[in-house]
C-alpha cells in the first residue's frame, strides 16, 4: 500500500483555484463548505448553483444575494467589473478586503461555457482580481489542458467506474507510472467520503508533497 500524508486544507490560500471532481453525493459541497470555514474573513461572494433551486445547499450558508440558479456569463463579467473597482479603491485605502469568494457548482457541464471571456478570465486571471474560484464538477466533464494547468488543488473522490477513472488518471494521474497503481491508491484512500488531494502548487517533484488525501470536516 503506497502511503500517502494526509492533506491540511488550511494551506489553500485564497489566491488559488481549486476544483473538486465527483459525483452526486460524493461530498463536494460538503469539502466547499469545509474549505471556506477557514476563509470565513472574505467579506463578499458569488455563488452559481444549478442544483441550488432542488437542493438549497448553498442557501442555508450565504445570504440569497449570493447565489445564483443558472449560470450567465454576464455574472462573471458583473464581478469582474467589480472587482476592479474594488482594487482600485484597496489602493487608496489598506483598510479594504478586496477579496471575493466564487463558487461554480455544476456550471462547466456545459463545455460551450468554457469559451466566454469571463470563465476563461477566471481560470486564467482571478489571481489579479482578488477571486478565489473553486469549482465543482462531476467525473464526465473534461476540463481542456490548458484550462488544468491554471488549477492549483485538485480534489478527486471515489468513483468504481472504470472510463471515469481512466479519465482522471489521464488528466491529473501522471505522477502514477501506471493507472493500475493510480487505481489502487484511489481504492485505498477513497472510502468513507475521503478524497485524493493533487497539490499542483508544490515546488517539489515527490509524489509524497503532490499526491495526498484527506476527509472533509462537518461544520455546524
Amino acid at each position: 500500500m503506497i502511503k500517502l500524508i494526509k492533506f491540511d486544507i488550511k494551506s489553500i490560500k485564497s489566491d488559488k483555484l481549486v476544483v473538486c471532481i465527483g459525483n452526486r453525493k460524493a461530498g463536494r459541497s460538503i469539502l466547499i463548505k469545509d474549505l471556506l470555514y477557514y476563509h470565513t474573513d472574505i467579506p463578499f461572494g458569488t455563488v452559481i448553483s444549478h442544483t441550488n433551486a432542488s437542493n438549497p445547499f448553498y442557501g442555508n450558508i450565504f445570504p440569497n444575494t449570493f447565489i445564483h440558479d443558472t449560470y450567465n456569463p454576464q455574472i462573471l463579467e458583473n464581478l469582474v467589473k467589480r472587482q476592479k473597482i474594488v482594487r482600485k479603491n484597496y489602493k487608496n485605502d489598506y483598510k479594504i478586503d478586496p477579496r471575493v469568494f466564487l463558487i461554480l457548482d455544476n456550471c462547466l457541464v456545459n463545455s460551450n461555457c468554457l469559451e466566454d471571456f469571463g470563465m476563461k478570465n477566471i481560470f486564467y486571471n482571478s489571481r489579479c482580481f482578488s477571486i478565489f474560484p473553486i469549482f465543482s464538477i462531476p467525473y464526465s466533464l473534461s476540463i481542456p489542458p490548458n484550462f488544468r494547468s491554471q488549477i492549483d488543488f485538485i480534489f478527486i473522490f471515489g468513483d468504481n467506474n472504470i472510463y471515469n477513472r481512466e479519465k482522471m488518471y489521464k488528466q491529473y494521474g501522471g505522477m502514477f507510472s501506471t493507472f493500475e497503481i493510480f487505481c489502487q491508491v484511489m481504492d485505498d484512500y477513497t472510502q468513507d467520503y475521503n478524497c485524493l488531494v493533487i497539490n499542483n502548487n508544490s515546488s517539489r517533484n515527490k509524489r509524497e508533497d503532490n499526491v495526498l488525501w484527506y476527509k472533509a470536516q462537518i461544520h455546524n
